[in-house]
């Protein structure tokens, strides 16, 4: 429970600095937080934690830089390892 208290006052601090009416994906990061934070029973902060990390590392995915580099497979093993629960 003290995990969760910690979570969600790290989601508020976060929540003053963006808001769902930003542009680009900083408005799409603070809806997520927002929906994390009043929408759900109970967050299991290590999976919500995954599920942010995954979604990281798809943003960097489409980065130029990492297509160029044609690394978008490391990203992919990534987020599937993220997601399975490998990052605990």
């Amino acid at each position: 429970e003290v995990e969760n208290e910690r979570l969600k006052h790290a989601m508020a601090v976060a929540l003053e600095h963006i808001s769902v009416t930003d542009a680009g994906q900083a408005g799409v990061a603070a809806m997520i937080i927002y929906d994390a934070m009043y929408h759900s029973e109970k967050t299991d902060p290590y999976a919500f934690l995954a599920e942010l990390r995954a979604q990281g590392v798809e943003m960097v995915r489409e980065h130029p830089a990492i297509k160029l580099c044609s690394l978008t497979h490391i990203c992919d093993e990534l987020v599937a390892e993220l997601r399975k629960g490998g990052n605990k």
